[in-house]
């Protein structure tokens, strides 16, 4: 063999094994950005609310990103929410949990409340419940519940109020500011809180206690 051919033919040997390499890395990069549907959230989510197909909707991303994901809208709904979810939050396997949104031996009480009494509170965090009561002596102040569930917090035009969103602390916009609350509340409790609630006399605390 000339001196000639085998430069040649180990240059057509080194262009094969580069196409080689070449498609070799392609069809991995392939495999790993293929497009995966997945669930993401259409609307802010609440803490303990069922979800229903209307709240979620079905995006694609790469296969090793939905790792954990719900990949479907039946998988989650009729489910209820373990956690509070954004709009276009994806929805992990783990942020849903079978049953209802209430617990056994609970109601929900939707008590109006203004920024103060409310706490500022959003759907997904706990709190512990007063009345004010107010007699001839003065002013004072009854425990109704502890480590109470907020599931709802709704402005003035009956939207929820998204964690996170708004226009800062001073002044909180009207889009921020609770005006009525849904609270998971103990049967046994109800009826109190819905007595002070008809006065405008309940106030919540951020609580110490993890909900349940």
């Amino acid at each position: 063999m000339s001196r000639k051919a085998g430069i040649i033919i180990s240059f057509l040997l080194a262009l094969l094994f580069t196409m080689l390499v070449t498609l070799g890395a392609n069809a991995k990069y392939r495999q790993v950005s293929k497009g995966v549907t997945v669930v993401r959230a259409a609307q802010f989510i609440p803490a303990g609310a069922e979800i229903k197909p209307e709240m979620v909707e079905t995006a694609s991303v790469p296969a090793q990103a939905a790792i954990g994901m719900a990949t479907s809208v039946d998988e989650v709904a009729g489910k209820v929410a373990a956690v509070s979810m954004v709009k276009d939050q994806y929805v992990w396997k783990e942020a849903v949990k079978e049953g209802k949104g209430l617990k056994d031996g609970y109601v929900v009480v939707y008590v109006p409340v203004d920024l103060s009494s409310s706490a500022a509170v959003v759907a997904g965090d706990v709190v512990d419940v007063f009345a004010v009561e107010k007699s001839s002596a003065g002013t004072s102040t009854k425990l109704l519940a502890q480590g109470v569930r907020v599931l709802h917090s709704l402005n003035q035009d009956g939207s929820e109020i998204e964690p996170g969103k708004g226009g800062g602390v001073s002044p909180v916009p009207a889009s921020r500011a609770p005006a009525s609350v849904g609270l998971e509340v103990p049967k046994e409790v109800a009826s109190q809180v819905v007595q002070y609630a008809s006065a405008k006399a309940v106030y919540l605390a951020r609580s110490a206690v993890p909900g349940a």
